[in-house]
């Protein structure tokens, strides 16, 4: 889930948030203890032990690809402050104003065209920032492209 939103009158917060696959992931780290539990009692249903290993590797799969970002545009000091988290791996960075170039919307390869997979990314001096990790079908791409735009008072590339 991405929201834009403003937080104040000089501040825009893009967020990503992932509750359905951490949600996913809570589940397998379940099924992998009650794996434990069986392993623990001996229970000689192998069946439902394999059963077991393959929800729980499943599960936490899901977990691992998990995404919570939070990307907060301040007019204030005009910088832009980041954290990502996509599994275990946490990045993070401040990139001021001046270095972003352009905001646009990128497209996957191979997407199609009634419901393309996209993505915004600032274009900085140093090279591109996606706002997410992964791309997604969604039409407000384009609209919160164009909000970042005019915050920033960056034109259409």
């Amino acid at each position: 889930m991405q929201t834009l939103s403003e937080n104040g009158p000089e501040r825009l917060v893009f967020q990503v948030r992932s509750p359905l696959q951490n949600a996913v992931g809570g589940l397998g780290l379940f099924f992998l203890s009650w794996l434990v539990v069986h392993w623990v009692i001996h229970h000689p249903n192998n069946d439902r032990k394999i059963g077991l290993i393959g929800a729980s590797i499943t599960c936490l799969l899901f977990m691992l690809v998990s995404e919570k970002s939070d990307f907060v545009f301040d007019a204030g000091t005009r910088r832009l402050t980041w954290t990502r988290r996509v599994g275990f791996v946490r990045r993070s960075g401040q990139v001021p104003f001046e270095e972003i170039e352009h905001v646009v919307v990128r497209t996957a390869l191979g997407s199609d065209s009634v419901a393309p997979s996209q993505r915004i990314v600032l274009l900085t001096r140093n090279g591109e920032l996606p706002l997410t990790a992964s791309y997604s079908p969604s039409d407000a791409h384009t609209e919160n492209a164009e909000w970042l735009r005019t915050f920033l008072g960056r034109t259409q590339v």
